[in-house]
């Protein structure tokens, strides 16, 4: 059997763009480890939870349903002064312990109102403006094999959309 000879070039164009895809993927995938290997870091909210909170405005919260139950995503907007590694941290764990009887909980800090009333979280929509204004995520879920615990990811620097530092938070607030 023989294949046609423009299937053959379909095939071969096909594959060599596949084999430049794995290859582009996999640069990308060690240089975030890398990355997230210095920025990385491990705490727990005790301490945070003796600290005041900075002021937020809450701007929008929405449930989504999943086939382990249900999530609630909140949007809040903070200063930008209050962008400190020790203010999110009192907000995040404010917030977890406030709506630790949620199964999933989901946070997204931005620093202005604008930005936490339109930030879509898959990018969609947003506009520069919104996207230098997302400057943390915190998140507890609850056991379901891997996917267990709490963390808050936040961004330093507003002019470095590139550098996140992610914090692992141990076990949700009031583990069910």
């Amino acid at each position: 059997m023989t294949i046609p000879q423009d299937e053959l070039k379909k095939v071969t164009h096909v594959t060599i763009l596949s084999i430049c895809f794995l290859c582009a993927s996999s640069l990308v995938a060690s240089q975030r480890a890398t990355n997230q290997g210095k920025d990385k870091e491990s705490d727990t909210c005790e301490t945070y939870l003796k600290q005041k909170p900075p002021k937020y405005r809450l701007a929008r919260q929405f449930y989504t349903h999943t086939n382990y139950g249900s999530a609630l995503h909140t949007f809040v907007s903070i200063d930008q002064k209050d962008v400190t590694r020790n203010k999110l941290f009192a907000l995040s764990c404010k917030l977890g312990v406030d709506h630790a009887n949620e199964e999933d909980f989901f946070v997204y800090i931005l620093d202005t109102p604008r930005a936490a009333r339109r930030f879509n979280p898959q990018g969609e929509g947003n506009d520069r403006q919104t996207n230098l204004a997302d400057r943390g995520f915190y998140a507890f879920v609850r056991d379901r094999g891997n996917a267990y615990g709490q963390s808050l990811t936040w961004k330093p620097d507003r002019d470095d959309p590139d550098r996140w530092v992610n914090i692992e938070l141990g076990p949700p607030p009031g583990a069910r």
